[in-house]
């Protein structure tokens, strides 16, 4: 099950110049919100966490049928 945090670390994205081995390391624990003039601007999350989140959001908007339905059709 896909469990996220609505409260994100928060990185302000002039950090990524100084320590972008680092933050893209803990962006492989969960997702980054990053900041511009202290406003929220991005979230940076990993590339599996991204796919999770991709099939998580097709499988809601495009359910598989149920079996009752199959059955009464």
């Amino acid at each position: 099950m896909l469990v996220l945090d609505r409260i994100l670390p928060t990185i302000p994205a002039s950090a990524l110049r100084q320590d972008q081995a680092g933050i893209l390391a803990r962006a492989q624990a969960g997702p980054l919100l990053l900041t511009h003039r202290g406003q929220a601007a991005a979230v940076l999350v990993s590339p599996q966490l991204w796919n999770q989140l991709v099939d998580h959001l097709q499988r809601r908007q495009h359910p598989p049928p149920n079996d009752k339905e199959q059955v009464e059709a």
